[in-house]
Order: C-alpha cells, then structure tokens, then sequence
C-alpha cells in the first residue's frame, strides 16, 4: 500500500480532533469528480474537519492539487479485475483511521461501504458524478441492485444533477430524506472571460476562431464527433472555416484514435490535441466556443467553467447538461453522437461572432449567480454536519 503523508496539523492542547471523514475514490487524477473532492478539501475551514483520502488504485501528480498540509492520501494498488485483497486492505486502514464520515464515489467505489460498516464507520455517504460507457442510460440492472441492496447502509445519496437526483428516486428507490442533491461548482475566480485572446501553443492564430472541448478522452465524452463535425465543416464551408481552429484538451484511452482520424482526414494543420494540462484557466480564455460532445454527463465541471470563461456552449442534451445549459441563452443542446448535425451547428454560432459573445455573457451571469465553488463547498460541510447530528 502507497501512502503519502504531508505535514500534520495538530489540535490544540486538550482539544478532541475534529471528526474525520475519508473519501474513497477509484484513482485520484484529472476529472471533474476529483476536482469537487479537491475543493471541498481545501475549502473547508480549519478545525471543522479532518480529511484523508483513499484511492481504490493509484493517485497521480493531480493529488499536489490538495493545499492543505494535513492531509494523507493512500494507495491500495488494487489490481484489475476482481481484486478481494482490497477489501481486506481498505478494511484495516480504515480500522486505524477510524473515520466519522467514509464518503464514496460512483459505482467503482461503492462496494467500499460495507468495508465501511465491518470497519465501524458510523456515518456513510455516497455521491454519484455521472455514468460511464457501459451504463449510460442508468439500466445496469447489476449495478442498480448493487445500489439497491446500499439502501439500508448509505447515510446520504449525493447526486449532482437533478436528472441523476430524479434517477436515484425512480430507480433506484432511494427516499427523499435520504437524497441530496448537490449541484458541481467551480472557482468563478480563477475561471474568467479574456480581455486581450492570446494564441494557443501550436495553434498560433488570433485573428480566427478556436473551438475548444476540454475533458478526459473516453468513449462516454465522444470527442471524436466533434472532429468528425469538423472535417464536415471544413468540406461545406471551406472559406468560412480556412482561419477556425480546434483544441482538444485532455488525455485518456482514445487518443490514439483521435489521433489516427486528424491525419486520415488532414487536419493536422488545424487541430491541436493538447493532452492532459493544469493550465485549463488559461487555454479557456484563448478560447472562442466550447464543445461538449458526450453521451451521458452529470453537472460537467468543464462546461462551468467554459461558461465562466465568457464561452458560449454547444453540448449534446444528456443527463445534467440541460440543467446548465439554457438552449438559445447561453448555448445550444444538441442530440448526442450526431457529426452532420453539430457541424451545422457550428457553422450557425462561426457565421455569427456577435451571438457567441452575447451568449457567453449570459452563461458567465448564469454561473456566478448559481454553481459557485462556496456555495457547492458550503451544502457539503452542511450536508456533513446533517449526517453527523443524525442517529
């Protein structure tokens, strides 16, 4: 087991430690589910609780994004597969920590919850950020009854979208009381509209337009449609299209194949696949229109803070998108895996500059009003005290 310890903060001479809560999550690296956890971390005021993190597989250089100084994060190297070895491990570093609060996340850590319970963990919370490729639709009738035969143990249900908040009920059974939702929120800050655009590394343009679209390169975010869009374009509106630019930000197992369809259809000239990057803020702001292709979502942290960034937004109408999104106010929403459709969609928002700005004015408004980094962070410290007062 991998363990990294920084610095511990000591309590006070004769004061109780505040309680503990442990997160266990299937890897700690580049996502938006991590990016929540890493928030409501950091932000959360000294002395009202202690945090430490677990992680199923591996963390990556993503855990650095973790300030404060007191946290330990852990490694239990599960293998792939079925790994029963993990229970085992997860089991005895949670009998050492013994934890208030053991908080899950998604299907993959789900089962930790009865670790949780063997271990006397006495409060149990579990989120769900979204679904993967293999359940889109929320129907995996193994993982529902998995989630189902949960109900007894789980303190707290934590959806992050009013589609998956409504899901969780229908489906799943789980009861109003029980049912929390908790809309993602993102650092308004950090997150900001350019004043002056500079040019994007390998895409060194300002006089044209760049389409963006920032996530992890899975099958579920289907960035290859928005290429396959693209070279559409390109072929119907070849005059319109000789200055735009694409700029995917991100890594994950389909590169290579994003990779494979940019040189057969000859766009190394004008796409940039930039990889996994930790300056997303600022690739954000040397952008003029934000795509988000994917076939299921829950509240995507990208599309918040492309919308902070001044962006209008072109996503595909799943899951919690439609939540953000205000069709015609500040983006459109468009049926998912549709290449033709979306390559007509983007040449109405490039044909007309002016409604991209007003758009991602109003989608700035929309952000600041409503998902912002305090606010998420403050329903989760209230969420945490609720389960705590709880019997």
């Amino acid at each position: 087991m991998t363990r990294v310890v920084e610095q511990s903060a000591m309590p006070l001479a004769g004061a109780p430690p505040a309680p503990l809560i442990v997160h266990i999550v299937y890897r700690l690296g580049i996502g938006g589910l991590e990016t929540v956890l890493t928030e409501v971390i950091n932000e959360t005021p000294p002395g009202q609780y202690r945090h430490a993190v677990i992680c199923l597989t591996q963390y990556t250089d993503f855990r650095q994004r973790i300030r404060r100084q007191d946290i330990e994060v852990y490694a239990l190297n599960k293998r792939p597969g079925k790994d029963l070895g993990v229970w085992w491990r997860a089991w005895q570093l949670l009998r050492r920590l013994r934890p208030q609060i053991v908080h899950t996340y998604n299907i993959s850590t789900l089962e930790m919850q009865w670790v949780a319970l063997a271990a006397g963990a006495k409060f149990r919370v579990h989120a769900e950020h979204g679904r993967d490729f293999s359940d889109l639709n929320g129907t995996n009738s193994k993982y529902n009854l998995l989630r189902r035969l949960m109900r007894p143990i789980v303190s707290k249900w934590v959806p992050v979208s009013k589609d998956l908040h409504d899901w969780l009920k229908t489906t799943v059974g789980i009861s109003d009381a029980k049912n929390s939702l908790i809309f993602n929120g993102i650092d308004t800050a950090r997150f900001y509209p350019a004043t002056t655009r500079q040019p994007l590394p390998d895409l060194a343009v300002v006089e044209g337009l760049v389409i963006g679209a920032v996530g992890r390169v899975d099958p579920v975010k289907d960035q290859l449609s928005l290429l396959k869009a693209f070279a559409l374009l390109k072929e119907m509106a070849p005059e319109l299209t000789a200055k735009v630019r694409v700029a995917i930000i991100g890594d994950g197992p389909l590169i290579s194949s994003l990779r494979d369809f940019v040189r057969e259809a000859k766009l190394d000239n004008c796409v940039w696949l930039a990889g996994a990057r930790n300056d997303v803020a600022d690739m954000m702001r040397a952008m003029d229109l934000f795509v988000l292709p994917s076939l299921a979502e829950g509240i995507p942290l990208t599309v918040l803070e492309a919308m902070a960034s001044g962006l209008p937004v072109i996503a595909s109408n799943v899951g919690g998108n439609k939540e953000v999104i205000l069709d015609g106010i500040t983006g459109k929403l468009i049926p998912p895996a549709n290449p033709s459709l979306l390559a007509g969609v983007l040449k109405e928002y490039l044909s007309n500059p002016q409604r991209m700005r007003e758009q991602g004015l109003a989608g700035r408004q929309r952000v600041v009003e409503n998902f912002s980094r305090n606010k998420m962070v403050a329903q989760y410290l209230a969420l945490y005290d609720d389960v705590m007062k709880s019997k």
